[in-house]
């Protein structure tokens, strides 16, 4: 070989170094990132129970200021065999609504904290690269 190709392979190894060194730091530094997303988990299933907590609260408290509606004075005029089945299916139908939104925000949350967490982690290995081309 001639003295260019024996550089340049001498180049190539010493970047191959460096570039191990830096991958076994990046590795050393991941368990602690990991770590995160844990944290994130126990704070968002903690504000979800309290969400529901007020939101349970607040639509019996709804519910008790509720002023009879058009619809309970109709089912009154009904007979009962009617009007039961038809109130029971009546009050049953919202409450699934704050489960969903529950659901939908838990949902968000956790795909925002992935979105941060794999944006930080872009960033650390872009920073290496950067270290790795000076």
């Amino acid at each position: 070989m001639g003295q260019r190709a024996t550089d340049t392979v001498k180049e190539i190894e010493e970047v191959r170094g460096r570039l191990g060194d830096q991958v076994e730091e990046l590795e050393s530094r991941l368990p602690a990132i990991a770590r995160t997303p844990r944290r994130a988990l126990g704070f968002l299933a903690a504000t979800g129970a309290a969400g529901a907590a007020l939101w349970v609260v607040a639509g019996r408290i709804r519910q008790a200021r509720r002023p009879v509606g058009r619809i309970e004075r109709v089912a009154r005029k009904l007979p009962d065999r009617i009007a039961n089945p038809a109130m029971r299916g009546i009050e049953r139908a919202p409450s699934w609504t704050g489960w969903a939104l529950a659901g939908a925000g838990f949902l968000a949350a956790t795909r925002i904290a992935e979105m941060r967490r794999l944006k930080r982690i872009e960033r650390a290995i872009q920073a290496d690269l950067a270290d790795v081309g000076r």
